[in-house]
């Protein structure tokens, strides 16, 4: 079912995950619940049936996703049934809400997310779970090709209340999309900060929705600017 599989039952520190092969999974190439101060760095992750690297929980803090390849998730559609409807290339966050105790920073860099996407059901190359109230993420200088997907970069849900702390950095990222985005590329939650700069989109077909979808509930610094998008 796993290619490496870290649960959520202990707080690991320093742990690194580097250099692997995960191959053609039941579900996840790399699946981490829970750690800090965690690299995974230079793996590569093939044809994992939901996620190539899934990294969520509340207790997952400090955590770097580098060099990793994940490709061969092109499918027509997924066949173990409800509720698996979706793939994910690259996955991290906190899903539930809950007492939480860390402030939850992860990077995603110089990842490269091809051969992917899902025609009958939703297909995300990078999904944020974004259920906790501090943290600094950045998705930067990553390489997305996929075909028919839901989003390129998701966030999901949004605070419950006014009261956190959140940056989100997302730049220099080139993605190539040769099938349909059923919703905004750029999908975000909530946040204080905002960074979207010199991002690379190329469109293979006609985009009818907005390029970036922003949830947020006030008035916050964002910052747009030198994104080249075709």
């Amino acid at each position: 079912g796993y290619g490496c599989a870290g649960s959520s039952g202990a707080i690991p520190k320093n742990v690194q995950i580097i250099g692997n092969r995960a191959n053609y999974n039941y579900r996840k190439g790399i699946d981490l619940h829970a750690g800090n101060y965690a690299i995974i760095d230079g793996n590569i992750c093939t044809g994992n049936r939901l996620y190539g690297i899934y990294t969520e929980g509340r207790n997952t803090s400090d955590i770097i996703i580098s060099n990793n390849i994940i490709n061969g998730m092109k499918k027509e559609k997924l066949d173990i049934g409800s509720p698996y409807t979706w793939i994910a290339g690259i996955s991290i966050g906190v899903w539930e809400t809950g007492n939480d105790q860390f402030t939850h920073n992860y990077t995603i860099t110089g990842n490269i997310v091809k051969d992917f996407g899902l025609t009958q059901g939703d297909a995300y190359p990078i999904f944020v779970y974004h259920s906790y109230q501090n943290g600094h993420i950045q998705i930067k200088d990553n390489i997305l090709m996929v075909d028919n997907v839901s989003h390129l970069v998701r966030f999901s849900r949004g605070g419950t209340n006014s009261d956190y702390d959140i940056s989100l950095d997302i730049s220099g990222n080139q993605a190539t999309v040769t099938g349909r985005v059923i919703g905004a590329p750029i999908y975000l939650g909530y946040y204080n900060k905002l960074n979207v700069f010199n991002n690379q989109i190329t469109f293979k077909k006609p985009l009818n929705t907005a390029l970036v979808y922003i949830g947020n509930k006030e008035d916050c610094q964002a910052f747009y600017a030198f994104n080249n998008i075709t």
